[in-house]
Order: structure tokens, then C-alpha cells, then sequence
């Protein structure tokens, strides 16, 4: 028995391919929609899931800011650090000598501790706790007046 000649061959495939096409092609544009039993794999992120994050507000001690017969009282400086004693971030806590809203700080949900910059004594650790989703507020000057009493 001889074989087709390959032009005769593919003459031949090709209604039986293009009708193969048209079926796959009706099946996928029906409703717009696919079946899920058709997914041959699914495939998910290599690397760590990202950490949910939180915010911190840190209400450091304020200095005046004199403009002219104005004043203003920006928060001072301090630095964020993991619970390890790594610096995660400096602060300076005001966008401007004009600006007396503390800084807002997104961080991933963990444990840090914050230390207050200024004051000239040694500045104490306030450990805080992220949560993602939260606002975590720490008023300095409230935590150093109650360590202050007797």
C-alpha cells in the first residue's frame, strides 16, 4: 500500500483540524463562561504571602516654631526599630516646621519598639504592637509622665 502524497495528507487533516478548532472555539464562547474542570494546574505564589500591615502614630513632645508673632508646634523625631534592635525607620514626624500633625507610618503587622529622639536624657524603648488594619496611637509624653511618678 503507498502512502499519500504529504500535500494529500494535510488536504485531507485539514477539515478535521479546522472542525476540531470551531468545536474548541464554540465551547469557550459559550456565556462567556469556562469550566473549572478544564484548569490543568493551578499555580501559586513562590515566595512569602505578604504580611498585612497597620499603621503607628507616634505623639512625640513638640518644640515651638515661631513665624512672625505665629506659632507652631511640630512633634519631634524618633526612630522605629524590630524587635530585634534592628532600625526599621527614622521618622521626623512633621512634613514641615508649619505641619503639627504627627507622621502616620504603614508597617507590616509585628512587634517594634519606637524611641523618642530629643530631651537630652536617655530616651526610653516603647515597644508597639502592629496589627493589619489597625492604628496603633502612642502618646510619649503620657507614657513618660507616668514613669516620672514616684
Amino acid at each position: 500500500m503507498s502512502e499519500a502524497p504529504p500535500s494529500l495528507a494535510v488536504s485531507r487533516a485539514t477539515p478535521l483540524l479546522l472542525a476540531a478548532i470551531c468545536a474548541m472555539a464554540v465551547s469557550c464562547a459559550q456565556n462567556g463562561r469556562i469550566s473549572p474542570g478544564e484548569v490543568i494546574v493551578t499555580v501559586e505564589p513562590s515566595g512569602p504571602l505578604r504580611t498585612p500591615t497597620g499603621h503607628l502614630i507616634v505623639y512625640t513632645e513638640t518644640r515651638a516654631f515661631l513665624d512672625g508673632d505665629v506659632s507652631y508646634y511640630p512633634h519631634q523625631p524618633y526612630r522605629i526599630y524590630d524587635e530585634k534592635g534592628g532600625l526599621v525607620q527614622h521618622v521626623p514626624n512633621h512634613r514641615s516646621n508649619y505641619d503639627e500633625k504627627p507622621t502616620t507610618v504603614e508597617l507590616p503587622a509585628g512587634k517594634y519598639f519606637v524611641v523618642p529622639e530629643g530631651g537630652g536624657a536617655a530616651r526610653p524603648r516603647i515597644g508597639v504592637v502592629i496589627k493589619g488594619g489597625e492604628v496603633t496611637r502612642v502618646d510619649v509624653e503620657s507614657i513618660l509622665q507616668t514613669r516620672r511618678r514616684p
